[in-house]
């Protein structure tokens, strides 16, 4: 009976198969390794509080409560006594905790510790009925904290300055637990108190990493998925988002999505990935409005698809109009069916449902430097363009896909759709997000790194099996790949450090100077 069973899963299990998914599973634990530190981080530090408080007011109140009003901030200090047990002290001075957590203020008209705070370091436009950021991030924070909590467990998050423990870290990503201080080790021993914080970043940034493999793999070939997976995983911005309780994974997680159905939408011809697109594109915008991008860049393609249509008289992109519109009507009740409550709400209250709030004046009250190292760095377009291809300059054979996307504006070929709809989501984010709202911070273009992780892993692939000519100075295919792999290592072992720094040390990418600041609180 044992032969048979053994006999059958070797007639049916395709030990090729087993490779690819051995492979691709190897990157994501890779992926998973290099942040893993996310989870004994500090993750109390500017937006990081914001979201927390958030997720706090969020349970506590719902969405009328969706503000940081009332929130006040309470400290803990965690050490270790004789036996290496932990010891919780309440009530400590705010500036020598290491644990801190939110909780409501029961007087309805108070303004509560936070706000106090922010306003001393200068950032008076937090003040708002309702936080001009949607609630997508916060949503998932709470149903983390409901899923890895308890009912008594508060919002809790490490508050300590890891530059003071500088030996020890020193030894980032190759670290012994036996080199960190007491301290720091109750904190290492107690991470799960903030495990259902830090997993959410991890979460829907491994997501990421595997959508982008889906995105390469069913549109172009395993190896090109394998390669963006791989240039994904090591991606320092990547790499110190995921170390944030931030909203870019959750954005990036779920504009793949949409991005991945619509195109299968187009390729398979199935309408209701339309709608599935649609709220992925929703979830993406309650991750942060930026997420609407997607909508745009959807109606640019029909529009440039119906009017490539007309002039050469033929069907282009495997959709005829009437498909078309379907897709798009299908892909629009999606998306409002997800963010439309958002969208009511904001108008309600702003009459605006794009509404932000301004930060004229704050740059010079600011004393934590953090706007001022923002707003000296080059102009966004400059900023971005030279930034990438150094933060990864794997992505440098993603821009010869260039003339395919200009092809597919003349040539009739079916085909070039996915290269003329990757194209126009890059360049419509990186429109509105590298030079519109004009914020030098790498992780805000960090939704289009997917794609062109995509389109270089294709353009390498093509590099490694169809170009002959190299095989007089390379060798065989086989060669090659092993080449490239090395080259991909060598990338790795430079980029992880970059990544993973930001995060331990409070800095910023590139730059080096710390911003970071502790929150004070009423005395």
């Amino acid at each position: 009976m044992i032969k048979k069973i053994f006999a059958h899963l070797k007639k049916n299990i395709s030990f090729e198969r087993n490779i690819k998914i051995i492979l691709i599973g190897l990157i994501l634990l890779t992926a998973l390794y290099v942040r893993r530190h996310t989870f004994w981080l500090p993750h109390w530090q500017g937006d990081q509080s914001h979201y927390i408080a958030l997720a706090m007011k969020l349970k506590t109140l719902g969405l009328k409560g969706y503000n940081l009003r009332r929130v006040d901030l309470h400290s803990t200090l965690l050490t270790l006594n004789e036996k290496n047990k932990p010891i919780f002290q309440n009530n400590v001075d705010f500036l020598q905790s290491n644990i801190i957590f939110p909780t409501l203020d029961n007087n309805p008209v108070s303004k509560g510790d936070l706000l106090y705070a922010l306003e001393i370091i200068g950032l008076n436009y937090y003040d708002q009925p309702i936080f001009h950021k949607p609630p997508g991030l916060p949503i998932a924070l709470i149903a983390s904290h409901k899923l890895f909590g308890n009912k008594e467990q508060p919002f809790t998050v490490f508050n300590y300055e890891p530059e003071k423990n500088a030996e020890s870290i020193s030894a980032l990503p190759f670290f012994s637990k036996d080199q960190l201080p007491k301290e720091v080790r109750a904190l290492y021993d107690n991470r799960y108190i903030q495990f259902w914080a830090a997993i959410v970043p991890i979460f829907f940034s491994i997501s990421t990493i595997f959508l982008t493999f889906l995105l390469g793999h069913f549109f172009f070939s395993y190896r090109a998925g394998l390669y963006a997976a791989f240039m994904i995983a090591v991606n320092p911005v990547s790499i110190m988002t995921s170390q944030k309780i931030w909203a870019d994974d959750m954005l990036t997680c779920f504009m793949t999505v949409s991005i991945l159905f619509f195109l299968i939408a187009i390729e398979k011809k199935l309408y209701w990935y339309s709608f599935l697109s649609g709220t992925g594109c929703g979830l993406a915008f309650l991750a942060k409005q930026s997420g609407g991008a997607v909508f745009i860049s959807l109606l640019l393609f029909a529009g440039i698809t119906l009017i490539i249509q007309l002039i050469n008289k033929t069907e282009r992109f495997k959709t005829k109009p009437l498909a078309l519109l379907i897709n798009l009507s299908l892909f629009s009740a999606g998306f409002l069916l997800i963010s439309g409550f958002w969208l009511v709400k904001t108008y309600q209250v702003y009459g605006n449902i794009f509404w932000q709030p301004s930060r004229k004046g704050v740059i010079v009250k600011d004393p934590t430097g953090w706007l001022r190292a923002i707003y000296a760095r080059p102009k966004p377009w400059r900023f971005f363009l030279t930034g990438i291809p150094y933060l990864c300059p794997l992505f440098f054979p993603a821009f010869l896909s260039l003339k395919d996307f200009v092809k597919s504006l003349y040539k009739k070929t079916n085909r070039d759709y996915c290269f003329l709809f990757i194209w126009v989501n890059i360049i419509i984010f990186y429109y509105f997000l590298g030079i519109k709202m004009g914020w030098q911070e790498h992780r805000r273009l960090l939704p289009i790194y997917p794609l062109l992780a995509v389109l270089s892993g294709h353009y390498l692939n093509k590099l490694v099996i169809y170009t002959g000519k190299l095989d007089k100075l390379f060798g065989t295919p086989k060669i090659k790949e092993t080449l490239l792999v090395i080259l991909f290592f060598i990338y790795a072992f430079w980029a992880v450090p970059k990544g993973i720094e930001p995060g331990v040390n409070n800095q910023t990418l590139i730059k080096t100077s710390t911003y970071g600041h502790t929150l004070p609180t009423k005395k």
